[in-house]
């Protein structure tokens, strides 16, 4: 389920996010990275994705075509805005 967001926002996780072809952590679908302190547009939220780090939630943005970065709390903050909400809001 893909929730309509629009934002630009900040990176923030440390050593930055990998990119993937969907909102899973196998292995196998990463299609690039992007730096801690890189400018992202999000152009929607997953609400059910897979958690990637136990603990830390489902949420993963979509930031292109077939492009998610997780959003754990803290590891992507909107311009203007606070962090990514904490997991389950």
């Amino acid at each position: 389920m893909i929730q309509d967001v629009q934002f630009t926002a900040t990176v923030a996780a440390d050593g930055g996010l990998r990119i993937r072809s969907s909102p899973d952590a196998s292995g196998s679908n990463i299609v690039g990275s992007v730096a801690q302190g890189t400018q992202v547009n999000v152009e929607g939220k997953v609400l059910n994705g897979a958690e990637a780090e136990p603990g830390k939630g489902t949420i993963w943005y979509l930031v292109g075509p077939q492009q998610y970065i997780y959003g754990a709390e803290g590891y992507v903050v909107p311009l203007g805005g606070t962090a990514t909400p904490a997991a389950g809001q």
